[in-house]
């Protein structure tokens, strides 16, 4: 879900200008995203399906795995935000929908 929050925020960005790196500590979810895994979790499914049909859209990105130990700053904001249970930003939802349609 975090991974799909930031490309919505990146949404009023021209995508097709962008050059986007992430780094994520999650192996699965870069497996997956990269397609070299498949989503076994059905409820997963629409969720890795919209984040790689985001990720299509800019011009170039690359996903790539981070130890945890070596992604301490963005492991205390997801922390943070599990603790506060942040919501979702504004219009993420109706962001969501319109990739998660075929």
């Amino acid at each position: 879900l975090s991974l799909l929050i930031g490309l919505f925020l990146l949404q009023e960005k021209a995508k097709n200008e962008i050059e986007l790196s992430i780094f994520s500590d999650s192996l699965l979810i870069v497996k997956q995203v990269g397609g070299l895994y498949k989503v076994k979790k059905k409820e997963l499914a629409p969720l890795c399906f919209a984040a790689k049909k985001i990720l299509s859209e800019f011009k170039n990105f690359s996903l790539k795995h981070i130890e945890r130990s070596k992604n301490k700053k963005a492991d205390e904001f997801a922390n943070k935000g599990i603790d506060e249970k942040s919501k979702l930003p504004s219009g993420f939802k109706s962001f969501f929908n319109s990739y998660t349609s075929l």
